[in-house]
């Protein structure tokens, strides 16, 4: 006998284990997903870091691990990796950052110095200088290497401020420190960025305000004059000037010195019948010589004016057709000639600027310009 709008038994029983089969299929999936690991945490702010220590708590140590050997994160220090995406796409200022940021997260009450505070207070520095980490230690076995970090000896106030979560020396340490250790030049541009007014609206020192004042470094050389480093600090805070607009220009200036030139005006305004030509990197008045010193970045297209590179090289040629004729000679240079210093002799003579043996005996304690070119 049929079944009118029914199903058979056997049918049904079929659809019933089947309906059990899925709904067990369907469990065990619930079960796995229950299972899983909890999903990645937000990276550290600010550079998108993630903690080994974390994975582990959060039951996905080995996914991360897996991560790594596929390459797509890259160990930042031990303990602490980054997706290498971002990696790559960071300037070398940054990387040096987001290693500061790491060893701060793994090291407690570590003190950043030098190189590193420099870099976090966003004073220049040549990027052949970023390879290591520079820290400060209250430690009697003096200063030494561990690992990619160069420890620092200290006694006394060791004057540390917070900046973007990791304790570092202040500014004026910052700059005295470097005197201290690196060449004049660079150490010349350290100070001149630091006594120079901030010009973004977001600076942690306050709108407009310098990281810190002239008469703050003179004072702090002063108390260090008869201390080891003194002499080179003294003539880093002597030279020190706000008007100096960038790293090569500062390197300039302390070559300038070396090869025994006049000391030149810095951003000096020239003006024609048409007004306001424009401000030159250096100017040597009564010889009526003006200077100018070619960044990288200047004409590339990234430079800062965001115009493209053939309307800056248009604007500039435009500039300096005008600036001709209102002083006797204009020269221009660029890292290529820091690094060869009788090449940049060379165009000062050429140029009328005379150089004085007497000032070069006087200037022989500046150490030589450092030597990894870098455009600025």
């Amino acid at each position: 006998m049929s079944r009118v709008g029914g199903s058979s038994p056997g049918r049904s029983l079929r659809a019933e284990a089947t309906s059990r089969a899925d709904a067990a299929r369907r469990g065990i999936r619930r079960r796995k997903a229950v299972r899983m690991p909890a999903p990645l945490p937000p990276p550290v702010w600010p550079f998108g870091l993630l903690l080994a220590r974390d994975a582990r708590a959060e039951g996905w140590g080995g996914r991360l691990q897996s991560a790594a050997r596929r390459r797509e994160l890259v160990k930042v220090r031990p303990g602490v990796y980054i997706a290498s995406e971002r990696w790559s796409a960071m300037s070398p200022e940054d990387r040096h950052r987001a290693r500061i940021r790491a060893a701060a997260l793994v090291c407690e009450n570590i003190i950043f110095s030098h190189q590193s505070a420099a870099v976090v207070h966003g004073l220049p520095v040549l990027r052949s200088r970023l390879v290591r980490l520079h820290t400060l230690q209250l430690t009697p076995a003096g200063s030494g290497s561990r690992g990619d970090i160069t420890v620092h000896a200290f006694s006394g106030d060791p004057d540390i401020v917070v900046r973007d979560g990791v304790r570092v020396t202040s500014p004026a340490r910052t700059v005295l420190d470097l005197a201290r250790t690196l060449p004049h030049g660079e150490a010349l541009a350290a100070a001149d960025a630091a006594i120079r007014p901030a010009s973004s609206l977001g600076s942690t020192h306050g709108a407009g305000a310098p990281m810190c004042s002239l008469s703050e470094l003179a004072d702090r050389a002063h108390a260090v004059a008869d201390a080891r480093g003194g002499r080179a600090v003294a003539l880093v805070v002597d030279e020190a000037d706000p008007r100096s607009g960038s790293l090569g220009e500062s390197l300039a200036r302390s070559l300038f010195l070396r090869l025994g030139a006049p000391r030149p005006e810095l951003q000096t305004a020239h003006r024609d019948d048409a007004g306001l030509i424009g401000y030159s990197d250096f100017f040597w008045r009564d010889l009526g010589v003006v200077g100018e010193f070619d960044g990288r970045l200047k004409y590339g297209a990234d430079n800062p004016s965001g115009l493209p590179p053939e309307e800056v090289v248009y604007r500039e040629k435009r500039r300096e057709d005008r600036l001709r004729r209102v002083v006797r000679h204009v020269f221009r240079f660029g890292w290529d000639e820091l690094q060869d210093p009788p090449r940049l002799a060379g165009l000062l003579q050429a140029a009328g600027i005379p150089l004085d043996r007497r000032l070069r005996a006087s200037s022989a304690h500046l150490r030589r310009v450092g030597s990894a070119p870098q455009p600025t």
